[in-house]
């Protein structure tokens, strides 16, 4: 935030909102509109369709699951010019049946919080606002690893990092999860305290009163 009147620079970080609605109620919304068996895992990302997002390393990561398991799917909301593009290349890949394109739905933070895991797959920019609240919904996180996600993301410990456009690795990570749900619980414990603790709203709304206080 720049105060033009005071020519003062003040970076105020994005805060991560307690839920309002529990992670059962929000899955059970999200199967409803899925139309998937109840016993399905669900991926969960939110980003623009831009080629600087990397959509495809998760569309590639589902196909990688797809050729050993069938209950694995990936949900995508957001919106772009690279729509008509993901679509293309999800048509050439297994995992046809098991990525499903959600739009800008209204009901988005709501349906979000109802995934078993979220994927980050791009350094667009820092402290996204979808890993944010995923983290503070209790939710284990598979992310892309750099600058903008450092301050969240500590490695195997708030959450599973993964290398910038490694797309093997989202689907290596989501395995571990699956078949390591304690560890996987522990995860999500973790990222929540992490990003309740150091990005609370009430640091985010005091930062705004300092500066134009």
């Amino acid at each position: 935030v720049h105060d033009k009147s005071r020519q003062l620079l003040c970076v105020i970080p994005n805060a991560a909102p307690v839920p309002t609605m529990g992670h059962a109620a929000s899955r059970k919304l999200l199967l409803d509109q899925l139309g998937i068996p109840t016993d399905s895992w669900i991926a969960g990302t939110a980003a623009p369709f831009t080629a600087r997002t990397r959509l495809k390393d998760l569309i590639w990561a589902t196909d990688q699951l797809a050729c050993f398991r069938d209950d694995v799917h990936l949900i995508i909301f957001g919106e772009g010019e690279q729509e008509a593009r993901l679509r293309r290349f999800l048509s050439l890949t297994e995992a046809t049946p098991y990525v499903h394109f959600m739009g800008i739905d209204p009901d988005v933070l709501s349906l979000i919080k109802g995934v078993d895991f979220y994927w980050h797959s791009h350094l667009r920019e820092p402290l996204p606002s979808g890993l944010l609240q995923a983290m503070a919904g209790n939710i284990p996180v598979v992310s892309v690893y750099g600058p903008q996600t450092a301050d969240l993301i500590v490695p195997q410990t708030t959450g599973l990092a993964a290398n910038f456009g490694a797309r093997d690795e989202f689907a290596r990570w989501t395995k571990y999860l699956i078949e390591c749900r304690d560890s996987a619980a522990q995860l999500a414990r973790q990222g929540k305290n992490h990003v309740l603790t150091r990005f609370s709203v009430k640091q985010m709304v005091d930062g705004y009163v300092e500066l134009y206080g």
